[in-house]
């Protein structure tokens, strides 16, 4: 099984994200996890959003975005990172090789299934590429999931990195129950953001 941990520094931290490559998808650090990992780090994101606040991290893949949330600097009262089952054992190695499980706390969480042992609605939710036309079919179960954990306070920021014409149907779907902006790259790290990564403010 091959591994290789990504080094991420931020905010004075350094975090040591594993990653497996055996096929599963969300088990890299993706791209646009990195750049809504350093938005979320940066001036640009009001603090407000997360110190004392409840987070829920969708497809959390390595979890490199919840554990950014999870820094004390930070101030997050509970952050959820949530995927499918195979990819738990990554995550609650993430979060406890970066001593991080105080605050964060790692659930199996299916688009689509009953949310209510998660106590929504949340603060924030975040979700980072899982907009891959390989889980189209999950679009309508992601959307409805979304509305199910949160209100009409929740602030929920979406990263997105282009990749095919019919990611267009998740944003047709999600724009019938939200509205969704694009940020301008001008909010995000200097370094950490790409003309084809969008970060989307959605309410």
């Amino acid at each position: 099984l091959m591994s290789l941990v990504r080094e991420v520094e931020i905010l004075n931290h350094s975090l040591h994200i594993a990653q497996e490559f055996t096929g599963e998808l969300g088990a890299t650090v993706w791209d646009a996890a990195l750049v809504l990992a350093y938005y979320v780090g940066s001036a640009s994101f009001p603090h407000s959003w997360l110190h004392g606040k409840r987070v829920i991290e969708l497809g959390a893949g390595t979890g490199v975005v919840g554990l950014v949330c999870g820094l004390p600097d930070l101030g997050a009262e509970r952050v959820y990172l949530t995927d499918l089952a195979p990819m738990l054992p990554l995550l609650k190695h993430n979060t406890e090789t970066n001593k991080l499980d105080k605050t964060v706390v790692v659930e199996e969480l299916s688009w689509g299934s009953d949310v209510s042992r998660f106590g929504p609605p949340f603060d924030l939710i975040l979700l980072s590429d899982v907009i891959a036309g390989c889980y189209s079919s999950d679009f309508a179960h992601l959307v409805q999931t979304i509305w199910d954990l949160s209100s009409d306070a929740t602030r929920i920021v979406l990263s997105y990195e282009l990749r095919s014409k019919d990611d267009v149907q998740f944003f047709r779907l999600l724009g019938e129950r939200f509205d969704y902006k694009k940020l301008p790259n001008s909010m995000l790290d200097e370094q950490y953001q790409s003309e084809d990564i969008g970060i989307f403010e959605v309410r």
